[in-house]
């Protein structure tokens, strides 16, 4: 798979291409950024003055361009060349949706933001399960299955921990920093009245 800063880039000089006809001034103007600070996203990455977009930025200029939310994290050309195998499929957003609960991280309504956490899931699912799936209530499906989620959980864990692959909207009473915090703050706030 190439980085998401690959990808991000190539898709930003298409959306440029099929909106502006190329033209990154009035694609700037429209999104209200200055023309070098899209030349410095377009810019090859090995130039000192080359900048990565941001995933709240990728999020901000997909929606001001009336894009799908995750639209700029998409390889096109990936996407086009493979039908995804739904059993496969099924493999991947079971695993990432396990990873997510175990840290009591809420994904309904975000498969846009995790978008290139499923599509690194499925590429991990194709590679590890190539020609056998595993069946699930037996004892090798079982096994294969949750180490399939100790792989995911591995890679991806921080990433969506982190929120690294966007904004994720943690459970009530929990922070990005662990375990509930509330009764901490409780009793400091008890102390206080006292």
């Amino acid at each position: 798979m190439r980085p998401i800063t690959d990808i991000r880039r190539a898709r930003l000089r298409q959306l440029i291409d099929e909106l502006f006809d190329g033209n990154q001034a009035a694609f700037a103007e429209s999104i209200g950024k200055s023309r070098a600070y899209v030349g410095f996203w377009l810019a090859d990455p090995a130039k000192p003055h080359a900048k990565q977009i941001s995933h709240a930025t990728a999020r901000e200029v997909e929606a001001k361009a009336m894009k799908p939310a995750g639209w700029l994290d998409v390889d096109e050309a990936a996407s086009q060349s493979v039908i995804p195998d739904p059993a496969i499929l099924g493999i991947a957003l079971t695993s990432v949706d396990k990873v997510a609960r175990d840290r009591l991280i809420r994904i309904e309504g975000q498969m846009g933001v995790l978008a290139p956490v499923v599509m690194y899931a499925y590429a991990l699912a194709m590679r590890t399960f190539a020609g056998k799936l595993p069946v699930r209530g037996t004892v090798r499906g079982d096994k294969a299955l949750d180490d399939f989620d100790r792989k995911v959980a591995e890679n991806l864990g921080e990433g969506i921990e982190s929120g690294s692959l966007g904004p994720l909207e943690y459970v009530a009473g929990r922070s990005k920093k662990g375990p509930i915090q509330g009764k901490a703050k409780s009793k400091a706030a008890g102390r206080g009245r006292t």
